[in-house]
């Protein structure tokens, strides 16, 4: 893999990172805003609550509850994914530098074989 190559990968790589992190942001919003509306709802439940409306308040708050399991659950899904990327970058280095280490070597090499045959 060519040092261009690998600085392709990254960088695309590192703009999915940024997509990822932008989802997880409005993810986090979500959540904070379902959370706050839960907590709208339950304080508007007092003693003098009817029935009906007592049981509308509280199928408000689990179908709160369950798009908040709907968010953990793709929060934890993006998470994955960019444990995946951040593995993924660490593993091009990884071959980068292996790479030229081998590159490094070669040209050592060579350098001996010239002095050698120059050296007869």
């Amino acid at each position: 893999m060519s040092v261009k190559q690998a600085q392709c990968i990254v960088n695309q790589i590192d703009k999915d990172i940024v997509d990822l992190d932008k989802k997880m942001i409005d993810l986090v919003k979500k959540r904070s805003r379902k959370t706050k509306r839960i907590g709208q709802i339950q304080l508007s439940i007092t003693k003098s609550t009817s029935s009906s409306i007592y049981q509308s308040k509280i199928l408000q708050i689990e179908n709160m509850q369950k798009a908040i399991s709907k968010i953990l659950s793709v929060k934890a899904s993006i998470d994955q994914k960019l444990a995946d990327k951040k593995k993924r970058i660490a593993d091009v280095n990884k071959l980068q530098k292996e790479e030229i280490s081998q590159a490094k070597k070669s040209t050592k090499q060579q350098q001996v074989f010239l002095q050698l045959m120059n050296n007869k």
